[in-house]
């Protein structure tokens, strides 16, 4: 079950960006069309930081440190949202979430494999751990 919420935690983060990333940002007086391009640099920053957290993250104090890092990043790019923030500072919290959500998705599914022995163990983790994470993230109270 820990393999579930180690999963469903990420995909509900990655859900509710998707899902309401640019209508948050239109709520703040973006015109949609900016909301649409911010979101876009949302997504793009990510891939560099689901290829890196993986690669860099592998010892214990190293993932200790990251993910106190990227918890930190959620706080920071979330904050914004809670007031009346301008252009520039919203961008700033969408890359840094983009950046969070990122590394984080990407280090729940390598944690699949570091727990498998073997190449079948790890598709029964993962098709547990997937299954059991996305039914988390459909029934969050905030996705």
């Amino acid at each position: 079950m820990a393999s579930h919420g180690l999963h469903g935690r990420p995909i509900c983060d990655l859900l509710c960006a998707v899902a309401w990333l640019p209508s948050l940002l239109t709520s703040h007086g973006l015109s949609a069309t900016t909301s649409n391009l911010i979101f876009g640099v949302f997504q793009i920053i990510g891939v560099p930081f689901s290829y890196w957290a993986p690669r860099f993250l592998t010892g214990y104090k190293q993932l200790r440190i990251g993910l106190t890092l990227i918890l930190l990043g959620y706080l920071i790019g979330l904050t914004p949202f809670l007031f009346n923030s301008g252009t520039v500072v919203l961008t700033i919290a969408t890359m840094i979430l983009g950046a969070t959500t990122a590394a984080i998705f990407s280090l729940a599914m390598s944690f699949i494999t570091i727990l498998a022995n073997t190449p079948d163990e790890a598709g029964q983790i993962g098709g547990t751990a997937q299954s059991g994470g996305y039914l988390i993230a459909s029934i969050s109270p905030y996705c």
